[in-house]
């Protein structure tokens, strides 16, 4: 195993994180307002007791990202998830998970609120059991590090993920950008092309895919 000595004096470990519900719809023809109304009216809410939820538009999946965080009150609802019928033909489809948090940090500077950055930026891991320790390891204690060193990279949660529905991951690295320019950025570049991560990219489970989402009033 290839450890890292990066140093992280400018980010603050996140500590008593909550579990989220993650939701993201996708739209496909006829696209119409009776989706929005079904999504938000029926199919959304987890129950009243639910202390947050932040919207996001991701037109490169034509759809939404939904993330509302949970209580633990609120995770009984979730046993019983069904689609609220009759489901819009505009549906075309719809992935559901639970997040259990592993952590995460956020930049010294980024203010008192990074959840609420203008960006999400989730990106989503098949991690086999065998791997799942030097995983977290290497986003914990190197890549986390090195991506908050730029400044408009303000936060990262990580998460264990349950299927709710239509969801074929196991792990979720949600990140938080204040601006676009973070993905092009030096700092992640570098990231990237560490030693440890070259390690990673040889194993065939180290694929991932991602969505951007961007915030809505």
């Amino acid at each position: 195993m290839i450890h890292s000595s990066y140093q992280d004096q400018h980010l603050i470990r996140l500590e008593d994180c909550t579990p989220i519900l993650f939701d993201c719809i996708q739209a496909g023809p006829p696209q119409s307002l009776e989706l929005d109304i079904w999504h938000a009216t029926r199919h959304l809410p987890v129950s009243s007791n639910a202390r947050s939820l932040r919207r996001y538009a991701a037109p490169a999946h034509a759809g939404y990202i939904f993330i509302q965080e949970l209580g633990h009150e609120d995770l009984r609802a979730l046993a019983q998830f069904e689609l609220a019928a009759p489901v819009p033909a505009a549906l075309s489809n719809h992935m559901r998970c639970l997040g259990h948090p592993l952590g995460g940090a956020r930049r010294r500077d980024s203010g008192p609120a990074p959840l609420d950055a203008s960006y999400a930026y989730p990106i989503f891991f098949n991690v086999p059991q065998a791997w799942q320790a030097q995983f977290n390891d290497w986003y914990d204690c190197e890549h986390i590090p090195m991506l908050l060193a730029c400044p408009q990279w303000l936060m990262c949660r990580r998460f264990r993920l349950e299927e709710v529905t239509g969801c074929p991951w196991t792990h979720m690295a949600l990140h938080y950008l204040s601006d676009l320019s973070a993905l092009q950025s030096p700092e992640r570049a570098k990231a990237r092309s560490t030693p440890w991560r070259l390690e990673l990219d040889l194993q065939p489970w180290f694929t991932f895919t991602h969505r951007l989402g961007m915030r809505l009033a």
